[in-house]
């Protein structure tokens, strides 16, 4: 999905194939709710923002989803283009052979078709090298997985999916959580100050609960250059000094950040050196220590996760 989502992605495509693409990628419908669009599905909301109107086959009825500035601007093409070819065409998407009057909606046929041919451009592949196929259904998985996983609460997402219960929202929840977790279990490269990896509980009786506390330690007590792992219900006792807390984890993401902070102290301690000041010197050196030992373990991960990846390809 990061590929498809590049500059470049939608270069190879017709305006019908990436209105199709769009539609289904930014707007997270179904492929039966998509070739069915009336020819001028845009609406503009009281705050001016565009809004896609369908019909949810599934629940027989009306529906409307944010869509982004880009589809509409595929839907446009694609409704001009219509215009042109099919006047008095009421479908975004009309059935192109025999279908003279445009009366006729295509079949789920041209989606399936731009898939395969979008996934064929692209050269699209999997870890193991092997070709993959697109569905249209994983754009709309992807669609809802990324709300949750942006924290947006249950009931929205349901609103946005126009899913007749929480039972199925909750699906998509609980599969990104299981996605995330399996993707954790694989890494495991949480760092501590000493530039150790520390190891989650993955396995044991306690591994549901050590991974919810990671969630929790993650979401709400994020720092810039990494996370506490003190349990929600204990104060932290020295706040401010975390890169000399035991409890302080981090990983390979904030690297930029190690880095800039091991520049910034190294300045400091020379300055204390030129000026004589000892105990700024003292404070700072225990804190570069640990930055060196973390720069150098998140180095050494994200070197062997490329050299992983590229024995995988």
């Amino acid at each position: 999905m990061n590929r498809l989502n590049e500059p470049d992605a939608l270069d190879g495509l017709g305006v019908r194939e990436r209105a199709i693409v769009l539609v289904l990628m930014d707007g997270g419908l179904r492929a039966s709710d998509t070739i069915r669009l009336a020819l001028d599905p845009v609406t503009t909301g009281s705050d001016g923002a565009p809004y896609l109107r369908y019909w949810n086959h599934k629940r027989r009825r009306e529906a409307v989803v944010p869509i982004s500035d880009r589809a509409v601007d595929a839907i446009a093409a694609q409704a001009a283009w219509v215009h042109e070819h099919f006047p008095g065409c009421g479908w975004l998407f009309p059935r192109v052979n025999a279908n003279g009057r445009g009366q006729q909606p295509a079949s789920y046929g041209p989606v399936y078709d731009t898939l395969r041919r979008w996934a064929k451009v692209l050269d699209l592949r999997d870890e193991r090298g092997q070709s993959l196929s697109l569905a249209p259904h994983a754009f709309r998985h992807t669609y809802a997985t990324g709300l949750v996983n942006n924290d947006v609460d249950l009931f929205s997402v349901q609103s946005l999916l126009d899913h007749d219960s929480p039972q199925m929202t909750w699906r998509y929840a609980r599969l990104s959580k299981e996605s995330l977790r399996r993707k954790w279990e694989q890494g495991q490269q949480r760092i501590n100050i000493r530039g150790e990896t520390v190891p989650l509980d993955i396995d044991g009786e306690l591994s549901d609960a050590a991974w919810a506390k990671e969630q929790i330690a993650r979401s709400k007590q994020s720092l810039p250059n990494g996370w506490c792992g003190l349990p929600l219900q204990q104060t932290c006792p020295h706040p401010n000094a975390c890169l000399t807390c035991p409890a302080f984890l981090t990983d390979a993401t904030f690297l930029e950040q190690h880095r800039e902070q091991l520049t910034r102290t190294e300045q400091l301690i020379a300055h204390g050196q030129a000026n004589g000041n000892d105990r700024l010197v003292e404070i700072n050196q225990a804190t570069r220590v640990n930055l060196i030992a973390i720069i150098q373990r998140a180095e050494q991960l994200g070197k062997t996760r490329r050299e992983d990846t590229d024995a995988a390809a």
